[in-house]
């Protein structure tokens, strides 16, 4: 498969360079496609026109009523904002969830989606388009029978830390009733700056010693240099899928950025679900 201007190689750095780790364009996602993010043997795989551009316009418009809230500034900048609660805000210090503030917001969210007009959450139209291409039912993660937040809508304009998301690590005890043996990562670009913005993934998963270079809750530039990476280019309608194991950032961007996401879980049992 080909790769196009919105996605391109990186520099593998003094290492050896891993050739299946790339972005990968095509038509449509498939279970093909979930299968070698899960494994580690694909980098990324993009789709161009996901949703045609009109899509995407009545998309942003279906959610400019909805408020929009500050990310917790350890982990993005000040100008971030997004809407849906998600799970890694609520972490308690032991590795558990703060559940009593989580379903409060779940709660809160619902009702502003409810107020908005939509018909379940933002990332609803995705998920259906998702789950069609993939020939896979999505389900929404669960925790003792209820239901989490399915996605966020996000706007992030000054760019990530470095960081890896992996919710075996972050609840080693377990969170949802459904056990995940592979988390991935969705984004759907409704809105794209002219300059900046990409998404870098590095073929380099976490590591014990990797706590040396720890700022705030991700990690400094030094935790990947030299390793191989993938840059993806944001561009409107296009969506990306990732293993969001791997150390990751969103880079500065001129102008916005406004994604869809969500992440999806692999299950024993071989289902879909998702959360944020």
């Amino acid at each position: 498969m080909s790769l196009t201007g919105a996605a391109r190689q990186g520099s593998p750095g003094p290492g050896a360079h891993d050739p299946l780790f790339r972005v990968e364009e095509a038509p449509a996602f498939t279970r093909r496609h979930l299968a070698r993010l899960a494994a580690g043997t694909a980098g990324a795989v993009q789709v161009d026109r996901f949703f045609g551009p009109t899509e995407c316009e009545q998309a942003l418009a279906s959610i400019r009523s909805l408020p929009l809230q500050q990310y917790d500034t350890a982990r993005v900048p000040l100008s971030a904002y997004r809407f849906g609660p998600q799970l890694n805000e609520f972490r308690t210090a032991g590795g558990g969830l703060d559940t009593e503030a989580y379903w409060h917001a779940v709660e809160k969210a619902e009702r502003a989606c409810a107020d908005a007009g939509l018909a379940g959450d933002p990332v609803t139209p995705v998920l259906e388009r998702l789950a069609a291409q993939c020939g896979i039912p999505l389900v929404r993660a669960t925790i003792d029978g209820r239901p989490v937040f399915g996605g966020a809508v996000r706007a992030i304009e000054n760019g990530t830390l470095v960081h890896c998301d992996e919710l075996v690590r972050e609840f080693p005890d377990g969170l949802f009733d459904q056990d995940v043996t592979a988390q991935l990562a969705f984004n759907l670009y409704a809105s794209a700056p002219e300059r900046g913005g990409e998404t870098v993934v590095w073929r380099r998963r976490w590591h014990p010693d990797d706590e040396s270079h720890r700022q705030d809750s991700g990690f400094k530039p030094s935790v990947v240099e030299g390793c191989q990476l993938i840059r993806f280019r944001p561009a409107v309608s296009t969506a990306m899928l990732f293993h969001p194991g791997n150390m990751h950032t969103v880079e500065p961007s001129h102008g916005p950025r406004v994604t869809f996401s969500l992440f999806l879980g692999l299950t024993v049992p071989g289902e879909l679900i998702y959360w944020s």
